[in-house]
């Protein structure tokens, strides 16, 4: 070697060739380096080169005269053209320059030469500087970039003269829509040859939209013979697996053909969900088939890692694992096939056809489609042209499952239907000899009808007898009630007139009142009567319509005020004369104001009028409408009914009979109008009625009416709790009553004795009860918001009012409304019509064996140890009053207030209470209490008389010798002696 060298360097123009050796060869350099690529090299590799595995020149950023095959690319970094987020190029912005040489055997020499390329962003293409094609279009940002992938299109060129190919490719993808793919594949090869396999690719395509079209033909067809059929689910089963069977195959299609690779990044999230879906329902269609009883822990084992599945396809495909979810492909399909092998074992028949077209299809969704055996490796036509051949076995194998069902169906039927026939011959004949056996008993029966029907006469018309004879004897009894009820007001009315004593004048109001009040009811139970046999007349005579029920409304105006209601008045015409009944619409509209006052406790009342024209008559449309409690929408069907109350209940605020509105839609029915009722709880109600009037001539004047409210209760405020006595130390009496007129008579005839307080209902009474804590209690029974059975069991359970006495009043004198009084606590129990000195007796009983009992438990403080006589409430409040005494004991500042606090109580109300259980007020108490421990420590000689008046809270000796000896009688030294002197 040395002499070869020697020989080299002998001769000047062996230099000068080593020279221009030396200088090409850096100039080769200088450039990047060349492949070589040849037809041998393109055997087994489908007719193409792949370029995607060798190192390209890169440059980022982007420059034009980078495409020239003249420019030196041998400073750029080399790198493989597939990469992703995890390896991208240095200093890659979204764009850059790839550049690959590639050099031609003289076997390619003259050939048209193809270019393909598959990527997501956008391309140029260059060969030997020269652009030849690009996909998309390339901008300067994400914005002005358009992405385009084109994997089946070619880029065809001449090959050149000289030996070497300058591929140069300008790519940009500022976005990826694969995170790890960002850059491309390039293929290289002879035209001729890649364009027969594209096309191959394209056919196989074509064969994947038929499988698709018929697949969903089958599953149409499956899910109409559901809707017709909706017992047989396993047409809906099959029809959803075929459904997304077709999904997965349209998404695969759409996947290889779309040109959009941000939609190509949808496609397969949706084909993995479609294949999970699909999964799950060849699931479900083979256990229908089998007629396997799914159980919950069963069903949730075989739908959760689906579910699963679906949703994390669907949202976080880039992690999802494809290999655990065939695992889960397999074992749904073995377990299906498993139950299907069953049912074939149990003698269902052709059920194996199921079983083998599922087998089959499962057998190419692993061999074929996942490709386990890497058979078809790169051979991506071949798999779509068996998948879609594979994927048609299960709809053949089920159609031949489902007809030859059919014909065992149809044979079965056949059989059944001459089984049937002969059934209806047997039943036919048996039919005859029935009928003939219905038509003697019809005869039988139509006989005993007859006399049951004559029966059943005669029993209406000794019932028709009777309630004739009951409302002859209920008139009669009615018409009874009025001598008596005339006498009582005649009387009342005229002394009323001539008295000017207010007492007496108030006494007698009360009478006058009442007994109107009874004598209306009696009136209209007088007028339902003859409206119920067909008596009442009319008595039409002219009328100025407008001004009448215009006085009748403002009548209630003053009863309406001191509820704080308003009463408003309108009309359409100023004047209306009409021949009507004037008593029948006097009643209707009194009836129909004076329930919207009853039942409006603040607001406003509207009474509107309007005249409707017709062709030959008028109609009066009266609507008294209210602001009141309304009535419920499940009650307003009986409101006409006769002595029906929407509110029955003892606590409802008003009282009634039920027979006004009864009387008012007999009246309205009579005068052949209309009444109808809208009504909302708690917004109030609207009562529209309609009258056919007829028109007369004017009258200059009609007579107005006053009408006197009778049936309602005047509202009374609550009186001032000052005494009505005239004994300032007499016993407080609490009245809680509703009717004001009854509050008044019981104020009244109590007033000389006693100091009254006044609640008109419960509510108000027991809250009363608790600020005052009176003497005696007396409550009627049937009050709004609480009745007297709760006011009853509340005094009695509440520790501040325990120890009142209550008397409770009502006109339920039932033995059940008797114990239940009793049972809740109450001492007394009167029925009304009471009796005047009956009542005062009770109380005056009452409140005496209260002040004995007081008396017995003061004597010689016997509430401190013998307590068993009272009810428990009472021992455990004097209980809790000894204990908070005894914890103070030694606190000279401890007081009545303290003490009170202590309980719970005010000092007004633990001063009450403590007078009416042991007659002390709470200083004496205190200090009944402490006397009763120092004596009782000075005869246990517990210490000197001055410690021992430090333990009972006298911070003062003397002051404590002083008291004691005024509470007992001598001195504490003494105290000793005298325990000894009364042992003796």
């Amino acid at each position: 070697m040395i002499g070869i060298l020697k020989n080299i360097f002998k001769q000047p123009k062996n230099l000068l060739l080593l020279l221009c050796c030396l200088l090409y060869s850096g100039e080769m350099l200088a450039q990047s380096a060349a492949v070589p690529i040849s037809s041998d090299s393109l055997i087994n590799k489908t007719n193409s080169f792949s370029l995607q595995g060798l190192k390209w020149k890169f440059h980022p950023g982007d420059s034009p005269e980078w495409a020239s095959a003249k420019y030196k690319d041998s400073d750029w970094a080399e790198l493989g053209s597939v990469f992703g987020e995890d390896n991208l190029p240095k200093n890659w912005k979204g764009i850059g320059w790839f550049r690959l040489r590639l050099i031609m055997d003289s076997t390619l020499a003259g050939q048209t030469l193809a270019f393909r390329i598959n990527h997501d962003g956008a391309s140029e293409i260059f060969i030997n500087g020269i652009k030849k094609g690009g996909f998309g279009q390339i901008g300067r940002s994400k914005a002005e970039t358009i992405p385009k992938r084109a994997p089946d299109q070619l880029i065809p060129f001449e090959a050149p003269q000289s030996d070497t190919i300058l591929i140069a490719i300008r790519y940009a993808n500022y976005a990826p829509a694969f995170a790890n793919f960002t850059g491309f594949q390039a293929w290289i090869g002879v035209y001729g040859m890649m364009l027969p396999v594209l096309k191959l690719s394209s056919d196989s395509q074509d064969y994947m939209l038929m499988s698709i079209a018929a697949m969903f033909a089958f599953a149409l067809l499956h899910l109409f013979l559901f809707f017709f059929y909706p017992k047989q689910k396993a047409n809906l089963y099959y029809a959803l697996f075929v459904g997304f069977a077709a999904a997965t195959q349209i998404f695969r299609y759409f996947n290889q053909v779309i040109s959009d690779p941000y939609l190509q990044a949808y496609m397969w999230p949706a084909f993995d969900v479609s294949k999970t879906l699909t999964t799950i329902a060849a699931g479900l269609l083979l256990y229908k088939i089998a007629g396997t009883k799914l159980t919950w822990l069963r069903l949730a084992l075989f739908l959760m890692p689906g579910i699963y599945y679906v949703i994390e396809f669907a949202f976080f495909h880039d992690s999802a694992h494809d290999d655990i979810f065939n695992l889960y492909f397999l074992a749904v399909i073995i377990d299906g096939l498993r139950e299907i092998f069953k049912a074939s074992r149990n003698g269902r028949k052709g059920v194996w056809l199921i079983g083998l077209g599922m087998f089959i299809t499962a057998l190419f969704f692993f061999f074929v489609g996942v490709d386990i055996l890497d058979l078809f490796a790169g051979k991506l036509h071949l798999i779509d042209r068996l998948m879609a051949v594979g994927l048609l076995f299960m709809p053949l194998c089920f159609s031949i499952f489902l007809a030859l069902d059919f014909a065992r169906t149809n044979k079965d039927l056949s059989r059944q239907l001459a089984e049937v026939e002969a059934l209806s011959s047997q039943k036919l004949l048996a039919e005859q000899d029935k009928r003939e056996l219905i038509e003697q008993q019809a005869v039988t029966l139509e006989k005993t009808v007859k006399e049951r029907t004559a029966q059943v006469q005669e029993q209406a018309d000794k019932l028709r007898e009777l309630d004739t004879f009951k409302s002859r004897f209920f008139i009669n009894l009615t018409h009874e009630f009025r001598t008596p009820l005339t006498l009582i007001l005649g009387p009342a009315e005229r002394i009323l007139s001539q008295t000017r004593d207010i007492e007496t004048r108030s006494q007698l109001g009360l009478i006058a009142r009442n007994a109107k009040r009874l004598l209306k009811m009696i009136n209209e139970l007088l007028d339902l009567s003859k409206l119920e046999a067909g008596k009442m007349e009319l008595n039409k005579a002219p009328l100025e319509v407008v001004g009448f029920i215009k006085s009748i409304t403002y009548s209630f105006e003053t009863l309406a005020n001191q509820k704080q209601v308003s009463i408003h008045f309108s009309a359409a015409a100023q004047k209306f004369t009409a021949n009507t009944d004037k008593d029948k619409l006097e009643n209707i509209f009194y009836n129909l104001i004076s329930n919207a006052v009853k039942f409006t406790h603040s607001g406003s009342i509207f009474v509107s009028l309007i005249f409707n024209q017709r062709d030959h008559s008028n109609e009066l449309v009266a609507t008294v409408s209210d602001t009141g409690t309304g009535i419920a929408a499940e009650k307003l069907p009986y409101i006409f009914d006769r002595f029906y109350q929407a509110d029955s209940s003892d606590i409802r605020p008003q009282e009634g009979t039920g027979i006004g509105l009864a009387l008012t839609k007999e009246l309205v029915d009579l005068l052949k109008g209309s009444i109808e009722v809208k009504s909302e709880p708690g917004k109030g109600t609207v009562v529209t009625v309609h009258i056919p009037v007829e028109m007369a001539a004017e009258q200059s004047d009609y007579e107005s009416i006053k009408i006197v409210e009778q049936s309602l209760s005047i509202p009374v405020s609550l009186p001032d709790h000052n005494a009505f006595s005239r004994a300032p130390d007499s016993h407080l009496v609490l009245v809680i009553e509703d009717n004001a007129d009854l509050r008044t008579f019981i104020r009244s005839s109590l007033s000389g004795n006693y100091r009254i307080l006044e609640a008109e209902n419960g509510e108000q009474g027991f809250n009363l009860a608790l600020d005052t804590v009176p003497d005696l209690i007396i409550t009627d029974l049937m009050m709004p918001v609480k009745d007297g059975y709760q006011v009853c069991a509340d005094i009695k359970s509440n520790e501040k009012t325990s120890h009142i006495p209550v008397i409770i009043l009502t006109a339920k004198v039932d033995m059940p409304s008797r114990l239940t009084g009793l049972q809740t606590g109450a001492d007394a129990y009167l029925r009304k019509p009471f009796h005047e000195a009956e009542l005062i007796a009770q109380i005056e009983n009452l409140i005496t064996t209260r002040q004995l009992l007081r008396e017995k438990y003061n004597s010689n403080n016997l509430w401190l140890t013998h307590t068993a006589e009272l009810p428990s409430i009472e021992q455990t409040f004097l209980t809790k009053i000894r204990a908070a005494l005894e914890t103070h004991l030694s606190d000279e500042t401890y007081s009545a207030e303290l003490l009170a606090s202590d309980v719970n109580l005010s000092r007004t109300q633990l001063h009450r209470k403590l007078k009416a259980l042991i007659n002390q007020t709470p200083g004496d108490l205190i200090r009944t209490v402490r006397m009763e421990k120092a004596l009782e420590l000075l005869r246990k000689n517990a210490g000197t008389v001055a410690e021992i008046g430090y333990q009972v809270g006298y911070g003062n000796p003397s002051n404590f010798s002083t008291s004691f000896a005024q509470h007992f009688g001598y001195p504490p030294s003494e105290a000793f002696k005298k325990v000894d002197f009364s042992t003796k």
